[in-house]
């Protein structure tokens, strides 16, 4: 740490010197008359993922981004506190990215989860002619249960990273039974 602190609008000279003693040329370092603004944080955000509050340092703006760094919505501060409407909507346990700015100046990335309140969809579900198999597609890490016809789990599986799942049944199912097959995130 610099004792004592550098204050905006300084220029220092950086020096440094080797074990034997030997300093280097100077390098000039201005300190910027200004600091980046502190990081936000976001506290909370809605049910149907539509709002994002938080606080933040006065009189900056909040930008909100998704995981790919496309701007959801952004907000200037009402004192320390900010509330950003998203569009889209981040209700699926979306990584979010907030950055404050004021004027020129970005403060660091800090990030939210958001919440996951979308069920998983289940589609391409189809068992095999022998009744040992079920296959399908589904949320990548939810959990496929396979229910008989008096709603008892005789089954369950993992989606897997590519979203595609198999349920093993045993013994098979091969007497037209009726199979209801859920998913949960």
């Amino acid at each position: 740490p610099l004792v004592p602190a550098a204050l905006g609008g300084q220029l220092l000279t950086v020096i440094q010197t080797d074990a034997a003693g030997n300093p280097s040329a100077g390098a000039a370092l201005n300190i910027p008359l200004e600091l980046p603004p502190a990081a936000p944080l976001a506290s909370a955000i809605t049910s149907n993922g539509v709002t994002l509050t938080g606080t933040t340092e006065a009189g900056t703006t909040v930008i909100v981004r998704n995981a790919g760094g496309t701007v959801l919505g952004s907000a200037v501060a009402t004192g320390t506190t900010f509330t950003v409407t998203l569009n889209p909507p981040q209700a699926n346990g979306q990584v979010l990215e907030l950055h404050a700015t004021k004027g020129a100046l970005t403060s660091v990335a800090t990030f939210f989860t958001a919440v996951d309140s979308t069920a998983p969809a289940l589609t391409n579900v189809v068992i095999s002619n022998d009744g040992s198999l079920i296959t399908g597609r589904g949320e990548a890490g939810a959990t496929v249960t396979v229910l008989n016809p008096v709603g008892v789990a005789i089954a369950t599986a993992t989606v897997g990273v590519t979203g595609q799942f198999s349920v093993t049944l045993t013994p098979p199912q091969i007497d037209a039974q009726r199979l209801q097959v859920n998913q949960v995130d």
